[in-house]
Formats: C-alpha cells, sequence, structure tokens
C-alpha cells in the first residue's frame, strides 16, 4: 500500500514537539535504527519504505525516494521512516542501579542522544532530565541515541524532587555534581549508589541543586581547552564510576 498526502502532513507535523505530543508519537529513520526497534521491541506503528521490508510483519507502506525527502528530517534520507508510540514515562522509583544520570538543561539534541548511548553502553538505565532539557522524543536526539532511545529510561521531572527521592530511596548514597572546583573523580570512594549531576556547557549546573549534593567533581587534565562536551566529559566521568 502506498503512502497517502494526508499521511506525509501528519509525518512532517512529527517534527514538531507539538506534532509529536498530538499524535503519541515519534519518527526514527534509517534501517539500521528501525532495525534496532525491532530487535528491542519498540512499539513500532508503521514503516515507511522505499523498499519491501521482507522481515517485518506490522505496519508498512510504500513511498518514492521524492516522498520520503518530503517526511525525513534529514538532509539525506535514508531509504526508511518509522514511526513509533510513545507517551512521556511515568516515574516511580529509582532502580538499585550503582549509577543514576541527572541532566540539568542539556538542550542540545546532539549532547543528550549521545549521554543515551554512553549511559546504554554501561548498562545505566535511568535518566532523569530537568524540564527545560530538550525532550528525548526530538528527532535528532533519538538519531544521536543509535538505538539506545530504546532501552534507557528517561523521565523529565523536576531535579531538586528527585535528588529528594534519590536520598529519601538510598540514605547512603552519594549526590555528585561535575564541575571543574571539584575533586578528582579518579580519587573518590563512592558508596553503592550515586547520581550524577552534569550541567549544559553554557549554564552549568544550577546553583539551587548544588545545594543539594554530596560532592563536587571533575576531570582532571593537562591541556589547555577550557572545558569538555557535556557528552565526552559524561563519558569519561561514568568510566570512573562504573569501573
Amino acid at each position: 500500500m502506498s503512502i497517502t498526502k494526508n499521511e506525509i502532513k501528519d509525518l512532517r507535523f512529527l517534527h514538531s514537539k507539538r506534532g509529536r505530543d498530538d499524535q503519541g508519537l515519534f519518527m526514527i529513520e534509517g534501517p539500521k535504527l528501525i532495525e534496532e526497534a525491532i530487535r528491542s521491541k519498540a512499539p513500532i506503528k508503521c514503516i515507511y519504505s522505499v523498499d519491501e521490508w521482507s522481515n517485518w510483519k506490522g505496519g508498512f507502506k510504500l513511498l518514492s525516494s521524492k516522498e520520503l525527502r518530503q517526511v525525513s528530517t534529514l538532509k539525506t534520507p535514508n531509504k526508511a521512516i518509522a514511526t513509533v508510540e510513545y507517551k512521556p514515562k511515568v516515574f516511580s522509583q529509582f532502580s538499585n542501579h550503582k549509577l543514576v544520570l541527572a541532566l540539568d538543561r542539556i538542550n542540545d539534541p546532539g549532547n543528550l542522544g549521545t549521554i543515551l548511548r554512553i549511559a546504554d553502553w554501561f548498562g545505566i538505565n535511568q535518566i532523569i532530565c530537568s524540564p527545560e532539557s530538550v525532550e528525548y522524543s526530538n528527532s535528532k536526539v533519538v538519531q544521536a541515541s543509535m538505538g539506545a532511545i530504546f532501552r534507557v529510561d528517561v523521565f523529565q521531572m523536576d531535579l531538586t524532587d528527585s535528588i529528594s527521592k534519590f536520598k529519601e530511596q538510598f540514605p547512603n548514597a552519594a549526590v555528585l555534581a561535575a564541575d571543574m572546583a571539584g575533586d578528582s573523580i579518579h580519587e573518590l570512594d563512592l558508596p553503592e549508589n550515586s547520581m550524577l549531576i552534569m550541567g549544559s556547557e553554557s549554564h552549568g549546573i544550577d546553583p539551587n541543586l548544588l545545594k543539594s549534593i554530596t560532592k563536587r567533581v571533575h576531570i582532571p587534565g593537562d591541556g589547555k581547552a577550557e572545558s569538555l562536551n557535556v557528552g565526552v566529559a559524561t563519558g569519561i566521568i561514568c568510566s570512573s564510576i562504573m569501573k
């Protein structure tokens, strides 16, 4: 079955947050990411492709290369897109995992997607994002996550409240804030459970959040760079904590 003009309009609407919220869907692009979604048993509603999709028994529509360019968010569309059902996840409690990530005002979609991928690599299954952070259904976040979006739970909620809940659930836990004035991350003796707060490169971490932390940590370096990209910094700190 071929795609209709109304479906093209609906797919283009998914480029916006309003469209994603209204339809309860977000878009993924490219065969590799779609295969990741299938393997992760993501709730795919429909696949739209210029080729037949022989291993998929769900909703499917053929579209032309021209139609693909019309609905894609990429400059160079990659053969197929799919729509995935979503609704904001409802937080109940923290998992008993060594590390939870909390992100304060991470506005760049590429950075959030990279951090999702880092969390997936280290087996971190929960990320708390401040309400001011970019939403995880953003197409650039989804693409940059390389499939991690289907395996890591992302909650957008107040970070002050999240820290309080974390301390209540794990009274002996550490709440760490990445800060240039902190102690070396390589020299810390951490408890069984920790929360790591990362802030945006432009704003840093909200000073009000710093009132609730256990310790500030930083990545020691000998070079002249003023700072590290937040995704890179998150990966280095996670590697040190999860070793």
